[in-house]
C-alpha cells in the first residue's frame, strides 16, 4: 500500500563530536524552515505536515514539536510519528531495559553509551548511566512527581559529580520529552506511536503514549512483537509501514 507524500530528510549534528543541545537545535531550526516554506519551496500545505523519527530521532521529533507547542509557533506540525523512541534518560532501568538488556538489534549497553555521549561528550561514563547512578536525588523525585511511579534505586557505579552535572539536563524536555512539566497546556497534536517486544525502549514508548493521553492527546500505539529497529528487516517493516499506510489513507492526516 502506498501513501502520497513529500518527504524531506533532515541531517543534524552528532555526538560525541557535537554533544546536546546541537542535534536538538538543527532539527528546531530545520523544522521551522521547513514549516515557514512549505509551500513557496516545497509545494505542499504547512498545515498538513507530520513530524517523525525513529530510536534517537524519534527523541528529536517528540522534542522539537513539545517546543514548537511551547513557544506557541504559528505553525506546527499535524502529527507525531514516534517509532521505537527514546522519551527520556534519566531512568535506564524500566521494565524493558532489564527484560530486553541483550535485544539482538540494540542491547541497553548500547543506549548508554550513545546516551553518555550525547549528554556529555564522551562514552567514559556509560556504567553509570546503566545503572541510573548519574540521576540525582531531585531527578528520581521529578520522575517519580511526573509519572507516578518511582525509579529503581541505582544498581551500580553512582557517580555523584556526574548526577549534579546532569541533574538539570535529565529532565530538560528538549532531552526527556516524557519529563516535562506539563503536557496539557501545549495543545500537543496527536501522536502515532510504534512499540516493539523486544527492545530495551519499549517502556519509554510506552510511558510516553499514557503520558500524552492522560494529558488529551490522541494517542495510536502500535505495539508488534519483534525488535528494535526492524524497520530494517523486511518482514516486520512490511507489515508496520502497512499499518501506517492504511492509518494515514484513512484518517486522511487527521
Amino acid at each position: 500500500m502506498r501513501i502520497n507524500i513529500t518527504a524531506v530528510a533532515i541531517e543534524y549534528r552528532r555526538a560525541p563530536e557535537h554533544p546536546f543541545p546541537a542535534a536538538f537545535d538543527d532539527c528546531l531550526a530545520a523544522v521551522r524552515s521547513i514549516l515557514a516554506n512549505a509551500s513557496s519551496v516545497l509545494g505542499v500545505n504547512p498545515h498538513r505536515i507530520m513530524l517523525g523519527g525513529d530510536s534517537a530521532g524519534g527523541q528529536l521529533a517528540a522534542s522539537v514539536t513539545q517546543a514548537l507547542a511551547k513557544a506557541e509557533d504559528q505553525l506546527t506540525p499535524r502529527l507525531q510519528l514516534l517509532v521505537y523512541p527514546i522519551t527520556q534518560l534519566a531512568n535506564f532501568r524500566t521494565q524493558s531495559h532489564r527484560e530486553s538488556y541483550r535485544s539482538p538489534l540494540l542491547e541497553g549497553s548500547q543506549v548508554a553509551r550513545s546516551a553518555s555521549m550525547y549528554l556529555t561528550g564522551s562514552i567514559r561514563h556509560w556504567r553509570s548511566v546503566i545503572g541510573n547512578g548519574h540521576a540525582s536525588k531531585s531527578v528520581r523525585a521529578a520522575y517519580a512527581e511526573r509519572l507516578g511511579e518511582s525509579m529503581p534505586p541505582e544498581s551500580s557505579h553512582a557517580d555523584a559529580a556526574l548526577a549534579a552535572k546532569l541533574e538539570k539536563l535529565l529532565i530538560d524536555p528538549r532531552v526527556s520529552p516524557l519529563l516535562t512539566p506539563s503536557i496539557d497546556p501545549l495543545r500537543l497534536p496527536p501522536a502515532y506511536i510504534v512499540a516493539c517486544q523486544h527492545d530495551p525502549l519499549r517502556s519509554d514508548a510506552h510511558l510516553y503514549s499514557q503520558r500524552l493521553e492522560k494529558s488529551g492527546v490522541r494517542v495510536y500505539y502500535k505495539y508488534y512483537p519483534c525488535y528494535h529497529g526492524c524497520l530494517t528487516e523486511d518482514k516486520d517493516a512490511k507489515r508496520i509501514v502497512d499499518d501506517m499506510a492504511v492509518f494515514f489513507n484513512s484518517n486522511a492526516m487527521l
